[in-house]
């Protein structure tokens, strides 16, 4: 594996010349391996041009760290030109794979997803991503046209009594009260696969680090690999859910998440609920208990109905909750055998 630089002055050459650079490989604190690059250079004459060039041997993931170390030594304190990577090439291509293999399954993801969501016009709109470069199927995904053009026209208003002059303040309570409303979200949910839509960004960027060749060092590389990796996971686990329950899997979603944000919305209608606080932790408590308590959620019907002294507002939310415990219940006798609804609460839960 080679690492190789190109300078255009002799001003660094004493010091790449005096450079003694030694990995060391440890264990448990304890040196075990030293690895030392073999040092050669190229000549152009009488000019003040030279090249300096690196060698190990052998293709694996200690020289790579190795000479990924070196190198980061070297550009920060030279910056020449690189003219070969060998450890940046190494990480590219072992990265490679798993790059392609997460974009093949996020297309599987979202077609099977599409297939089960019940409207034409998004369906419509989740197919052919193959022609789609990742850029596009970012914008696709996350990007909501009409909370763009709904924040532009606010921050552009002049009706909002501040002459059109914000704090980022002001701009971040006037973004907050407009609603977004993403194709991610209809298909997927906006609380399924909260990694991949919160990582998205990062995983453009590793994306387009790796499929262009860019020189990466070990750290880029690790981080990488962790993000597919999970990205990866979370994907082909929410699969198994959508193949093993195509219905269920989607009713389940609704009821927990209609469920949940009934009790949440209750917050800001209900002016005395902090009195009724340690009731509403037992709703919760039932709620995210494990997914064999499922089939008993007449408990929180029962619960709810200790709450007389409280507003007209939170009957209604009431009444919408047994609807939604009345949908639980119609899961069937295998409820315990999902534990993704148990998960999805406490992951509602845990979110707000």
């Amino acid at each position: 594996m080679v690492l190789e630089y190109l300078f255009l002055e002799k001003e660094y050459k004493n010091a790449i010349e005096q450079l003694n650079f030694k990995y060391e490989i440890k264990n448990k604190g304890q040196v075990t391996q030293s690895i030392q690059p073999s040092t050669s250079y190229i000549a152009f004459g009488n000019s003040d041009i030279w090249v300096v060039k690196y060698e190990v041997t052998g293709e694996n993931l200690n020289n790579a760290k190795c000479l990924s170390e070196l190198n980061s030594e070297i550009i920060s304190n030279y910056n020449p030109t690189v003219l070969r990577n060998d450890a940046s090439a190494y990480f590219n291509e072992h990265l490679y794979p798993l790059v392609n293999k997460f974009e093949r399954v996020l297309r599987q993801f979202l077609y099977l997803k599409s297939a089960l969501y019940k409207g034409d016009k998004l369906k419509k709109i989740i197919e052919n991503l193959e022609t789609k470069d990742f850029g596009e199927i970012y914008t696709l995904l996350f990007i909501d046209d009409d909370f763009c053009k709904q924040a532009k026209a606010k921050i552009n208003s002049k009706d909002n009594g501040n002459s059109g002059i914000y704090s980022k303040e002001d701009i971040i309570n006037l973004l907050f009260k407009l609603d977004e409303i993403t194709v991610w979200d209809k298909i997927v949910g906006n609380n399924t696969l909260t990694y991949i839509k919160k990582n998205f960004r990062k995983i453009i960027f590793y994306r387009n680090d790796i499929m262009h060749a860019h020189n990466i060092d070990y750290s880029d590389y690790r981080r990488a690999k962790h993000t597919f990796e999970k990205a990866l996971k979370c994907l082909e686990e929410e699969i198994e859910k959508i193949i093993k329950y195509p219905e269920t899997k989607e009713k389940a979603e609704y009821v927990v998440t209609t469920l949940y944000d009934k009790l949440q919305s209750t917050d800001s209608e209900i002016s005395n609920i902090t009195s009724n606080f340690e009731h509403i932790n037992e709703i919760i408590r039932l709620l995210t208990s494990s997914a064999s308590d499922i089939p008993h959620l007449e408990e929180v019907s029962q619960k709810l109905s200790q709450f007389p002294e409280l507003s007209s507002k939170f009957t209604k939310a009431t009444e919408e909750f047994s609807k939604c415990t009345s949908l639980l219940m119609g899961l069937g006798k295998n409820v315990s055998e999902m534990p993704f609804i148990s998960s999805s609460i406490k992951e509602n839960k845990d979110n707000s």
